[in-house]
């Protein structure tokens, strides 16, 4: 595998990027996701129940910035679009920007995210 497979947790109003994020099943064989994020300051690794995973598509914007889900991409539009996952192709997606696709990113630029910006989805 060449890509990375990395994540970020959005929780208590900022990102982790030490985390880990796995997938559990309990006795019923229900799924469930298990993120823990690495406290810098306490030295340990606490679970994150209350946190957002955002996944890093593997792509990197023209200034050489990770983008991950949820990332906002401006372009030669004046809106601009937001990174997500589409479960019906099995791929990232540019919403918002038409015609546009996670192939051209490296002509983008990360502005922010919809976790700190105020952007409607």
């Amino acid at each position: 595998m060449n890509r990375a497979i990395k994540f970020r947790i959005w929780a208590d109003g900022k990102f982790y990027y030490k985390c880990l994020v796995g997938n559990t099943n309990n006795i019923d064989d229900k799924e469930w996701t298990c993120p823990v994020i690495w406290l810098d300051d306490k030295k340990e690794w606490v679970n994150c129940d209350n946190g957002v995973i955002c996944q890093y598509t593997g792509l990197k914007d023209k200034n050489g910035v990770e983008i991950y889900e949820g990332d906002l991409l401006k372009s030669y539009y004046d809106k601009p679009g937001i990174v997500k996952w589409n479960d019906e192709i099995g791929a990232f997606q540019i919403k918002g920007i038409p015609s546009q696709t996670m192939k051209r990113c490296h002509e983008m630029e990360v502005i922010g995210n919809i976790y700190e910006n105020e952007v409607s989805e």
